[in-house]
C-alpha cells in the first residue's frame, strides 16, 4: 500500500519495511477531522483506505479531495511550519500515521527521495500560495525559487543537502 504514495513509490523493500515498522494505522469515521488548519504538528499521514477533503477555513474552500495511496501532512512536518488546511474524512478512513523522526530518518538515507518530497512540497507551495494561503518567500528573496526555498527549509531543519 505505500509503494502506491508518490513518495514511496521507488523506495526498496527493505526501506518501507523499516517505514511499516516506525508507523502506526488510525482508523476515522466519516466526517471527522484529521488534523485542523493552523496546528502544529509533527505527523504525516497516507490514506490506506477511504478518502478525505483538504478544507481551507481561511477561505473556505475545498482544496482537493484525497484517495487511497495520497498524503497529507508533509509541509508541517518538513517545513516546520503549522498545518496549512484542515483535512475531514469523507467516509469511514483508515491512515498510516508517520512522525517527524522516522521520516527523516527514511529521507536522509535516501538522497533521491529527499529531492522528491522538495519537489513536492514546491509544487504544494505554489498552490497554496496562488491561493493566498501561504506568503510567497519570493517577498522576502527576489532570486528564491519555491524549490530553493523548500530545499533550504529541508536543510534548516533536517541538515539535508540536495545537488543542482
Amino acid at each position: 500500500m505505500l509503494q502506491r504514495a508518490p513518495y514511496f513509490e521507488n523506495c526498496h523493500e527493505e526501506e518501507l519495511l523499516a517505514l511499516v515498522a516506525s508507523g502506526y494505522r488510525q482508523n476515522f469515521s466519516p466526517h471527522i477531522y484529521i488534523c485542523r488548519e493552523g496546528e502544529a504538528s509533527e505527523t504525516f499521514y497516507i490514506i490506506l483506505s477511504g478518502s478525505a477533503e483538504v478544507l481551507s477555513e481561511r477561505t473556505q474552500q475545498r482544496l482537493a479531495i484525497l484517495n487511497e495511496g495520497e498524503f497529507f501532512g508533509e509541509m508541517s512536518v518538513l517545513l516546520g511550519l503549522p498545518r496549512t488546511a484542515s483535512v475531514r474524512t469523507l467516509e469511514d478512513t483508515t491512515v498510516f500515521v508517520l512522525a517527524r523522526p522516522h521520516l527523516q530518518r527514511l529521507l536522509a538515507n535516501n538522497t533521491r527521495l529527499s529531492e522528491e518530497v522538495a519537489q513536492k512540497l514546491a509544487e504544494r507551495q505554489q498552490a497554496l500560495q496562488e491561493l493566498g494561503i501561504l506568503p510567497d518567500p519570493n517577498d522576502e528573496k527576489e532570486d528564491t525559487t519555491p524549490l530553493d526555498w523548500v530545499r533550504q527549509r529541508l536543510n534548516l531543519i533536517f541538515g539535508l543537502q540536495f545537488g543542482r
